[in-house]
């Protein structure tokens, strides 16, 4: 399927050139062939491949949790390094897999591999639950990650933003920026762009240092605005919003 300007490809990875399922984890030369017939003659810009199993199993980013090493696509290492070598041909942004139920991101000759973990909840105490979401808005691709946040061991309540990771271009500069102070809070208003992410740094003195404060406020999309709004004391505050590269 296409979004925008970036095609998703989807592997089925335990497809043997007979059945749907007559491969334990493999990219066989059915599969790869159609692989480089799609790639080949794809006209959009911004390429994502997604298929069930790792080509290079990582640990888990938080824990680090190693499974399935030697059962997934490196289980038969030269399928998995011609697999690998074709998406590197054809600028590949990124390949987005899971199987290991842990969540990790590298950069391999170029191209990204997100194992994007599970989304089990304590039906895996192994790792923490992850949810990837990709953005597209014009040129600029990112993917951004989020993983289970707890009060206590045994009650999930929230998902933490973890990280962004610009796969191309960046973000616009905001734009018709204004803050307005009402009562004991500030909030920060500009244009809203799809898909881009920015920080709020804060100081007392506009020579002096400013810090990232975007986690002591709450952002807010209002129709075509954004917002950011926190609680101040009487203190006066400077602040500038950063484009998240």
């Amino acid at each position: 399927f296409d979004y925008g300007n970036c095609p998703f490809v989807v592997l089925n990875e335990y497809f043997d050139g007979d059945s749907d399922t007559g491969s334990s984890g493999d990219v066989v030369d059915p599969l790869y062939d159609w692989l480089v017939d799609d790639l080949s003659t794809n006209t959009l810009e911004y390429v994502f491949v997604i298929g069930h199993e790792p080509a290079f199993p990582q640990p888990d980013a938080d824990n680090g949790r190693l499974r399935h090493v030697g059962d997934s696509l490196d289980q038969y290492p030269e399928n998995r390094d011609r697999f690998w070598n074709v998406l590197v041909e054809y600028n590949v942004l990124a390949y987005l897999t899971g199987h290991t139920h842990n969540y990790s991101a590298i950069l391999l000759d170029g191209v990204w591999q997100f194992d994007v973990g599970h989304a089990r909840g304590q039906g895996d105490p192994g790792a923490p639950s992850t949810f990837c979401i990709v953005s597209v808005s014009g040129d600029y691709i990112s993917l951004n990650t989020y993983r289970e946040g707890a009060d206590t061991a045994d009650e999930v309540d929230y998902m933490d933003y973890l990280h962004s990771y610009n796969l191309h271009g960046t973000p616009p500069t905001p734009t018709n920026i204004e803050i307005e102070y009402v009562n004991s809070s500030v909030t920060l208003e500009w244009d809203y762009v799809p898909s881009a992410y920015y920080w709020i740094y804060g100081a007392n003195d506009p020579t002096g240092e400013f810090f990232n404060v975007s986690f002591q406020g709450i952002f807010e999309r209002v129709a075509d605005k954004m917002t950011w709004t926190t609680p101040i004391n009487s203190e006066k505050k400077y602040y500038h919003i950063t484009r998240h590269d």
